[in-house]
């Protein structure tokens, strides 16, 4: 916080200073990652890390999204799971086992 801010207003100068101490590059780098990739804090972590070597918090990467005012990640459906085949039949369109063992 600035050494003049009055108690509350630290807020609206963070922006400012961790822009000045760390740069503008990571904050552009999380905007290109949520609008463009539509990625949510824990991929934007991974994907800065992996591809350009920055490690960012989640709690970071959350904080700068809301200082930004960029919109949030809708949620991806989950596909409902195969259902597992508990018995197949060793020839199909056989009716039962004893016809199996008969035949």
């Amino acid at each position: 916080m600035s050494a003049g801010a009055a108690w509350g207003e630290g807020s609206a100068g963070i922006v400012d200073e961790v822009g000045a101490r760390r740069g503008s590059r990571r904050t552009d780098l999380i905007r290109h990652a949520r609008l463009d990739f539509s990625y949510g804090s824990t991929r934007t972590q991974l994907w800065l890390w992996r591809v350009h070597r920055l490690r960012v918090s989640q709690t970071t990467i959350q904080r700068v999204v809301q200082e930004l005012g960029l919109p949030r990640v809708k949620p991806v459906r989950k596909r409902r799971p195969r259902q597992l085949k508990l018995f197949e039949r060793e020839r199909p369109g056989t009716a039962s086992i004893r016809q199996v063992l008969d035949g």
